[in-house]
């Protein structure tokens, strides 16, 4: 992520996971220094930038597990985080990825599926798809599938082991994606196997689905 903050150049930070310190750059990537004078900004995993703030998820310092959530404002190699959240959900599934999705912080939890914060951030204000979650037909696992979310057209895509999930800016949400025409009886084609990556341009949206060791290429273009 890039971000200034209060300081006088632009640090490029790099979350290197919740056993490890991040790197930053000011010189637009051509040389990057480990921070080790900011312990509030250290084993951290996911990182965004909403409204001047930087929020990111980091180990907990309680030693409760990797679900905390903080943010800070000021940037630099020490940058001071407040507004903790610790835990996110349960402390025992680790956050794999947070997503700004119209101006709201979205949690992608390993097991546990999507959190949203509030809109101060101060808050955890809902779980997304618990009973979908708690009844095991999402099966957010392997957490990679999580890595494989955007933003497209407005509207934030999931792939899950269930199918591609559709979630609206009032986080409502549908199933879409080509799993749902691959589970009839009746379907014919050799094509197996679940949307674990989406992207997307100005034109089409893309999954890649690999399918018995075979990757295959989808694309949409979805009314909106």
């Amino acid at each position: 992520i890039a971000f200034r903050g209060t300081q006088s150049a632009t640090y490029w930070y790099v979350p290197r996971g919740y056993s490890a310190t991040v790197f930053y750059s000011t010189d637009t990537g051509a040389t990057w220094t480990e921070i080790t004078t900011g312990a509030d900004f250290e084993n951290v995993k996911s990182a965004i930038v909403i409204d001047g703030e930087v929020i990111f998820a980091r180990a907990s310092e309680f030693g409760q597990g990797n679900a905390q959530i903080a943010r800070f404002n000021d940037g630099g190699t020490s940058p001071t985080s407040f507004g903790r959240i610790d835990p996110i959900g349960d402390p025992n599934f680790d956050i794999t990825r947070l997503m700004s999705f119209h101006g709201r912080v979205v949690v992608l939890k390993e097991g546990e599926g999507m959190f949203v914060l509030a809109s101060d951030r101060n808050t955890l204000a809902q779980q997304l798809l618990p009973e979908l979650v708690n009844s095991g037909q999402l099966g957010f696992d392997p957490p990679t599938f999580l890595f494989g979310a955007t933003v497209w057209r407005g509207i934030l895509w999931v792939p899950t082991l269930a199918g591609v999930i559709a979630v609206s800016p009032d986080f409502a949400h549908e199933f879409a994606g080509p799993e749902q025409v691959m589970r009839g009886a009746a379907h014919t084609t050799s094509i197996r196997g679940h949307i674990q990556a989406l992207a997307g341009d100005d034109y089409n949206l893309y999954g890649f689905m690999d399918s018995s060791g075979i990757g295959w290429m989808f694309k949409a273009n979805v009314a909106i």
